[in-house]
Formats: C-alpha cells, structure tokens, sequence
C-alpha cells in the first residue's frame, strides 16, 4: 500500500508586530545636544528667571522636589512633560546628575564685543580653557566676585554646554558670555573701550596687589596646561603672578581666576592700593 504524500511544512505565522511605543508629545529618543540643554535644579531655575527666551520644553521627574521648578516654567509659559527617571537620565547624558530637571534650550545667546559701548568695570577672560566645568566655576566666581562679562575664544575652549552650566550653578544665565573667533582681536577691542588688560603667568614678577585692579580691568587668566598664548600675553598691559607658598605647584585655571577676581574685588572696596 502506497503511502500518501507526506504534507509539506506548514507556513509559520508570524507573531503581530507589537505596535510603536507612542511617546509622549516632545520627549527626544536620545540625549540632547549638550549646547541645547540645561541639567539640574538651580541651572534650570537660573535659565528660566534670567534666559526666559531660551528656554522650550521642561522635563521633570514630578514630586516635591520638583515643584519650584514645574511652578516657575509653567508661569513662564514654558511647556512641562513629566518623564520618568531613565529618560532623564538619557537626556542628560554624560553622566550629569540632573536633579529631577532637564531643561531642552534655544543656543546660548553669545555677547558680541561690538555692542559694548564701553568695556564693563570687571572683565573675565580665559584663553584656551577646554574644560567646561572650569569654564562653569570660573564664571561662577566671576558673578559672585562683580564681573559682569566672560570672554571666551571659539577655538579650542569650552563653550556654555550642560556641564558648564551645572558647574556655574545658574551664573551663567546671570551674566554676559562672548565667545570670539579672534581673542586677540577681542582684547584689544576692550582695550579701545577703556579696559586695562592684567593676565596671569606663573613667571611673571608683579603680584596681583601690586597692580591697580580698580577697573575698568579684564583679568587674562589660561588654559589649564599652557598658560596664555603668547599673542595674548603681549596684549596685557600687566602680568601677575600668584605666591604660592607650596614650591612647585599651581592653581588651575578657575582657581586662578577666583584668586585674581578676588583681589579686585579686595581693591575696590578698600581706600587705597596695599603696597
């Protein structure tokens, strides 16, 4: 007897596909560009006091901690998203701890030096410092200590991203950034505009109370391993150096710049000049 044909194999059919994961209206699938974001409580709450302008879309974890934040966005019409924990994790990226709060921005509104009509009283400029979070404490100390404007070169150096702002803990909503194609150009510009140039160097001979910081100045501090450019140091009208009382040792450069800011501020508030 014959056996009947043996039935070919049955076709396999395909699970479903699973339909998309809808994601909420406005939330990004990776982290943002750290130019265009602020990360933290007090950065963000920053942003939306003193940048209201640039400021689009709120990301916040919800709960009490994160009330002042969500209250002060939505009073400035700024759209708020609660999202949970991993995706704000993702957002902010590069291992920032963002508090519960992630705020999606417009670019940083850079100052141009052209629309100076006059330097400011107090000048931070810092040639060729690549670490944003030295860019962020520096100008923290620049607010804190009177400065009223940070220059910064285009090339080579850190610019206003997420981590510059979290080191700066708000200040650099509170104050004026340039960043500039040509730092010396930038210099003698404020020079034009009645600023005195006073830079640092670890060889220079002067030190700081030596010279007159009473203003209007721009203090010229380096990069954390170089120092000043040498077209920079040639536009300095003084160098300074800092004693150390450790032989062999420096400050980096947000250091540097406090130390300096510091004695400025030391000058303007006493009668006279310490000899």
């Amino acid at each position: 007897m014959r056996r009947p044909p043996r039935p070919g194999p049955r076709a396999q059919q395909r699970p479903a596909a699973r339909p998309p994961r809808q994601q909420r209206s406005g939330t990004p699938a990776s982290t943002l560009d750290p130019e265009l974001c602020v990360v933290g409580r007090h950065p963000v709450e920053a942003v939306l006091e003193h940048q209201r302008a640039r400021a689009e879309r709120l990301y916040v974890q919800g709960g009490a901690a994160s009330a002042p934040v969500t209250q002060l966005a939505r009073r400035s019409g700024v759209p708020v998203e609660e999202v949970d924990a991993a995706t704000l994790d993702t957002l902010a990226g590069r291992g920032l701890v963002h508090q519960g709060a992630v705020l999606r921005c417009a670019p940083y509104p850079y100052l141009a030096i052209e629309e100076l009509d006059r330097a400011p009283n107090l000048t931070l400029v810092l040639d060729g410092v690549e670490d944003p979070r030295n860019l962020g404490a520096a100008a923290r100390a620049a607010f804190a200590l009177g400065a009223s404007l940070v220059v910064v070169p285009q090339d080579r150096a850190a610019a206003c991203t997420a981590s510059a702002h979290k080191a700066a803990a708000g200040a650099l909503s509170r104050l004026a950034v340039a960043r500039v194609g040509n730092l010396r150009r930038a210099l003698d510009q404020l020079k034009d505009k009645g600023a005195w140039l006073v830079g640092a160097e670890a060889d220079a001979e002067q030190a700081p109370w030596q010279v007159d910081l009473r203003g209007p100045v721009a203090v010229v501090v380096g990069g954390e391993d170089r120092g000043l450019r040498r077209l920079t140091r040639e536009a300095c009208d003084f160098v300074v150096s800092i004693p150390m009382a450790a032989k062999g040792t420096s400050l980096n450069a947000a250091d540097a710049a406090t130390v300096l800011l510091y004695e400025a501020l030391r000058q303007r508030r006493a009668s006279t000049i310490s000899p």
